[in-house]
């Protein structure tokens, strides 16, 4: 079990279900060799992506991605780290990524929780509500909620379905996907909108579901494809909005 299954299973997962396809003897990359070359690069990218909305975040003084898509990371990265060491995992690169996406993870909650309030206090001012009495309250309900629900629904998963990992970060993609543009509208452009967060997001998407479609997930590799081309319209807006 290497580090290619880090989207599609669990260290729980029967071994039977985890069949790799034999090497071949001619010198090209055969479909287990290409999976593990693109699972890399999509934990490349998504790296970049997450070191540039912890960078920008602190440099602006906000914080970059979505409320719920944080909330959805951090369950995610914390679940699978948990499962891997309850199960005794022996692959070194695949401690390595869940823990590095961690820290990752705990540096953007970390830009949400300096920042968060402010741009509460910006979202209601836009709706005209100018009275801040209780957005203390308001922050903390929002973010215990966010964290609450996210939770449920990731432990439902992880004891009911065998490849929960796979089916929570795609869904997570795409709905992370989607908020980014809805975020994007809500605060007006904003200075939190990167053409390097959405570039790198985008081809970490796209190598994720290359490696979908290298391992005959087609219900992921479908997410994943919706996933690209909503990615991609997320650039489109940037970059009109930079011509603008």
């Amino acid at each position: 079990r290497g580090h290619v299954y880090l989207w599609r299973y669990s260290p729980s997962t029967p071994a039977h279900i985890i069949t790799p396809r034999r090497k071949n003897n001619h010198g090209i990359m055969n479909h287990w060799e290409l999976s593990a070359s693109f699972d890399l690069y999509t934990t490349i990218f998504w790296s970049v992506t997450y070191i540039e909305c912890i960078r920008i975040g602190l440099q602006k003084k906000t914080y970059c991605v979505p409320f719920f898509a944080i909330c959805m990371n951090m369950a995610w990265e914390t679940l699978s780290l948990i499962d891997y060491l309850n199960h005794d995992g022996t692959d070194a690169a695949l401690y390595f990524t869940y823990a590095v996406w961690m820290l990752l993870d705990i540096g953007i909650v970390c830009t949400y929780l300096l920042y968060g309030k402010k741009e509460l206090k910006a979202f209601l001012s836009s709706w005209g509500i100018q009275d801040y009495t209780h957005v203390n309250k308001l922050f903390i309900a929002r973010t215990l909620f966010g964290f609450a629900v996210v939770i449920g629904v990731i432990l439902y998963l992880y004891f009911n379905v065998v490849s929960w990992k796979g089916y929570f970060s795609f869904i997570d993609n795409l709905i992370m996907s989607a908020l980014f543009i809805g975020m994007f509208f809500l605060r007006r452009g904003g200075n939190s909108q990167s053409l390097s967060i959405a570039i790198t997001k985008c081809i970490g998407t796209l190598c994720a579901t290359i490696t979908m479609i290298l391992g005959g997930n087609t219900t992921l590799w479908i997410i994943g494809v919706f996933c690209f081309i909503i990615d991609i319209v997320y650039i489109c807006i940037i970059l009109h909005s930079k011509r603008m």
